[in-house]
């Protein structure tokens, strides 16, 4: 049991690293774009849409550490965002989709305006003490409007790729039957 556990952290942790790899190589390959897919948040909603939420919680806190070390300007603020990314895919989004591929990027594209939100939020509160300014909704929303199609577009690229890295490449669990839509199909005659 405990073998178990130790390989499911060097999982997570490689799915980490290989994530950042992919953060680097996307601002190396395109530096002249002011917006890059959130290679981190994206492994932790994707990760947490499909396995359990004790993993997911330690994967969102080791990604949201590394995020805030690497490319933050406030500590903390990736951990909490990931661990919100974690509730509203484990709990609101799976009660409505039940985990199926199909709704993932719909979920991509919910939480990518949630966090975009108050991630722009926070950076502009922070800018506000920081100068001594004004608060503006306005300048938030603009901030916000103006990255949140690119952003969304990345996030759905980073998707795929996050998708295939824990569910093919690096499986991170073994996959089950889906023994939802057999029963499905069961009930309409079509298996």
């Amino acid at each position: 049991m405990q073998k178990g556990k130790f390989k499911s952290v060097l999982k997570i942790i490689l799915y980490i690293l290989i994530i950042f790899a992919c953060q680097q190589i996307s601002q190396n390959i395109f530096p002249e774009l002011s917006i890059y897919p959130d290679f981190f948040f994206v492994l932790i909603w994707t990760f947490s849409y499909f396995n359990e939420p004790e993993w997911s919680i330690l994967l969102a806190i080791i990604a949201g550490v590394m995020r805030d070390i690497l490319f933050g300007r406030i500590f903390g603020l990736s951990i909490i965002l990931g661990i919100l990314g974690i509730y509203l895919a484990r709990h609101l989004f799976q009660f409505v989709w039940q985990k199926r591929f199909r709704f993932l990027p719909v979920q991509i594209i919910l939480l990518s305006v949630i966090t975009n939100f108050l991630e722009t939020l926070a950076l502009n509160i922070l800018n506000i003490f920081q100068s001594e300014q004004k608060f503006s909704l306005e300048q938030v929303l603009f901030s916000f409007k103006n990255q949140i199609v690119q952003s969304i577009l990345l996030n759905l690229i980073a998707m795929l790729l996050t998708y295939l890295l824990i569910s093919r490449i690096i499986p991170f669990i073994k996959k089950e039957k889906d023994v939802y839509a057999e029963d499905v199909l069961k009930i309409k005659g079509e298996l």
